[in-house]
């Protein structure tokens, strides 16, 4: 699954970095407490950094926990029900929301999409399914895939890259599925996945 849009985008920076764990002991995930405090964080952050002046950060009680899988889609529709636009895209370069016609959201437009996020959160109940790890398990995925799932995959005669520059918190993913080249069909997907499994950890492909 890949990573979530919208609030989730700002939660996604780890801090820290631990020494390379070992590939044979996967690490401890995120308790649900922790999940919900790190996206109270982000979203305080997003308010800080799309609030106008000092408006105090708006509050809202959730009508429904969403299903990781669905992504942004609850929080998008209720954005479209009440300002009329078709979608808002996040410009992560340049740290704010965007409408349909590439325009920065107005002030007002922004905290619409703020309260819907709050009243239509993501369901932490089980943080891995929605994209949140400890810096210990990105570690773990990350060697995972350098030590294990590369090497693999290259014996199978793709020419996937290894990356020996060591693991960086602040990295984007890593999935080496994404530079197996020509694509392969259904059935070479299967074998691949049967020959060379994924990290337990992390986005998977696409299929």
């Amino acid at each position: 699954m890949r990573g979530l849009a919208g609030a989730l985008v700002l939660i996604a920076l780890l801090a820290g970095c631990s020494a390379q764990p070992s590939p044979n002991t996967p690490p401890k995930g995120l308790t649900q407490a922790e999940a919900e405090q790190r996206v109270a964080d982000g979203m305080q952050l997003w308010w800080t950094l799309t609030a106008h002046r000092d408006e105090p950060m708006p509050t809202a009680e959730p009508i429904e926990y969403v299903d990781p899988a669905d992504g942004v889609d609850k929080p998008l529709e209720c954005f479209t029900e009440k300002t009329g636009l078709p979608s808002a895209t996040y410009d992560q370069r340049n740290g704010f929301w965007r409408g349909p016609d590439g325009e920065r959201l107005t002030d007002g437009q922004n905290r619409v999409l703020f309260v819907c996020n709050l009243q239509y959160p993501t369901d932490l109940s089980d943080p891995a399914a929605a994209g949140m790890y400890t810096a210990d398990e990105r570690g773990w995925a990350w060697n995972y895939q350098h030590t294990r799932l590369v090497p693999c995959l290259q014996l199978m005669g793709y020419p996937v890259e290894n990356r020996d520059d060591g693991y960086i918190p602040s990295t984007p993913w890593w999935d080496p599925y994404d530079e197996v080249k020509p694509a392969p069909s259904a059935e070479q997907w299967e074998l691949i996945d049967a020959r060379c499994p994924p990290s337990p950890y992390g986005p998977t492909r696409n299929t």
